[in-house]
């Protein structure tokens, strides 16, 4: 059910909107995680493919993103992909894919996480910026 429910709220997300194009401008075009250099390319094709609003491909070092989104979920969508790209970097199994139950729902908290984090760094800025400042 919870998967189910997912789904649709994607299908939904793919029919409110697309990308700005000031959006897709501003968005990061590469990212540095762990020992990894990955690449932020935003790709139809791809999102289509696995029907998900983004993809994390550990081989080719990739995110990619749906454009067919609301510029208010890129972040969202581009942390929680980055959140699978740290788990595959440190070995964090928990993080590196989704895991599901015996009904195929669901059962990390990879979205719920990505939320938190976006949330704290949007609240506090002057942390984000001196733990960037910080050695």
């Amino acid at each position: 059910m919870e998967q189910e429910n997912h789904r649709r709220w994607i299908t939904r997300q793919k029919e409110i909107a697309m990308a700005s194009e000031e959006a897709v401008d501003k968005t990061p075009k590469d990212i540095i995680v762990g020992p990894y250099r990955y690449k932020i390319e935003f790709d139809r094709d791809a999102a289509w493919d696995y029907d998900f609003l983004g993809s994390c491909q550990f081989r080719s070092k990739k995110i990619k993103l749906e454009p067919q989104q609301a510029d208010t979920n890129l972040p969202h969508t581009l942390l929680h992909e980055v959140l699978h790209a740290l788990g595959d970097a440190f070995e964090i199994k928990e993080w590196s894919q989704h895991t599901t139950n015996e009904k195929q729902e669901t059962t990390d908290k990879i979205d719920l996480m990505a939320s938190a984090l976006l949330q704290f760094i949007r609240a506090n800025p002057d942390i984000v910026k001196w733990l960037g400042e910080t050695k």
